[in-house]
C-alpha cells in the first residue's frame, strides 16, 4: 500500500520538475527577445530648433562703389647702350657760297644734207626693203603654205547589243565550269559589262552580278576574246556591251 503511494509521489515530482524547467526556459526566451528588441530600437533624433531672421533692407547702408579698374602698366623704356669706344662719325655739311645756275640747253639744229641710205640699196627704195629690190616696191613673194586641217573630233564609245557584238567576235574561248563549283552543285548567273577597245580587245570589265566561285573563270575567258573593230566614218572606235553567262548543271 505504501509502495503505490510513494510511486505516485515520485511521478508527480518528476512532472513538476519538467514543468518548472519549461516555464523557466520560456520566461528566459521571452526576456531575451525583449532585450533584443530594446537593443535594436533606434532612438529618435531631436530636430534642431529653426531660427528665422528678418532683415530690413531699407535700413541697410548702401554697398560700397566698385573699385576702379587697374591701370595698364607701361613698359619701361630701355635706353640703348652706346659703346663709348665706338663713336659714330658725323659729317659736317657746309653751305655753298654761290648757288650754281643751270644753263639752258640750245635747241639742236638738224643737219642739212642728203641721207646716206643703206648699203646695197637703190634710190627711192623703202627702209627695210630687200637689198637689190625694185624701185618703189618689192618683188612678188610666193604665198605662205596653207595651214594643216584640224584633227577630227574624238568619237565617244557607243553601246551595242550583245547579238551584234557576237557577230564581230573572231576568237576566244568560253568560260569553263569550275570544278569546285561543279562538285558542290553550285549554279550561278554572271552579268558583266565589258569595253571593247578600238583594236578589238576586251579592256575594262565591270561585274553587275557576280559569284566569287565563277568570277575567275569569266575573267580568264573574256581576256582571250578578240573582236573585229567597230568603225564610224572609216575610223575604229570603242564600244560597250553587256554579256550574261549562265552556269547550270545538266
Amino acid at each position: 500500500m505504501f509502495e503505490s503511494f510513494t510511486e505516485k509521489q515520485q511521478g508527480r515530482a518528476s512532472r513538476l520538475s519538467k514543468t518548472l524547467i519549461g516555464s523557466l526556459f520560456l520566461h528566459g526566451l521571452a526576456l531575451a527577445v525583449i532585450l533584443l528588441f530594446d537593443h535594436l530600437r533606434v532612438q529618435a533624433v531631436a530636430q534642431p530648433p529653426v531660427m528665422i531672421t528678418f532683415v530690413d533692407f531699407a535700413s541697410l547702408p548702401p554697398p560700397p562703389p566698385p573699385p576702379p579698374p587697374p591701370k595698364k602698366r607701361s613698359k619701361p623704356k630701355t635706353e640703348k647702350k652706346v659703346d663709348p669706344k665706338i663713336q659714330p662719325k658725323i659729317r659736317e655739311f657746309v653751305a655753298p657760297k654761290e648757288i650754281p645756275q643751270e644753263k639752258a640747253r640750245e635747241p639742236e639744229e638738224p643737219e642739212d644734207g642728203p641721207d646716206d641710205g643703206v648699203e646695197g640699196g637703190v634710190e627711192g627704195g623703202v627702209v627695210g626693203g630687200v637689198v637689190g629690190g625694185v624701185i618703189g616696191g618689192m618683188m612678188d613673194a610666193p604665198p605662205p603654205p596653207a595651214p594643216p586641217p584640224p584633227p577630227p573630233p574624238p568619237v565617244k564609245p557607243t553601246y551595242q547589243a550583245p547579238d551584234i557584238v557576237k557577230k564581230r567576235r573572231v576568237g576566244g574561248s568560253e568560260p569553263n565550269y569550275p570544278r569546285i563549283a561543279r562538285a558542290a552543285g553550285l549554279e550561278a548567273t554572271i552579268i558583266v559589262k565589258i569595253f571593247i577597245t578600238p583594236d578589238g580587245k576586251v579592256g575594262e570589265m565591270k561585274f553587275l552580278k557576280t559569284d566569287k566561285h565563277f568570277e575567275k573563270s569569266v575573267r580568264a575567258a573574256l581576256a582571250s576574246w578578240q573582236f573585229s573593230p567597230h568603225t564610224i566614218n572609216g575610223r575604229p572606235v570603242g564600244t560597250y556591251t553587256v554579256y550574261k553567262f549562265v552556269f547550270k548543271l545538266e
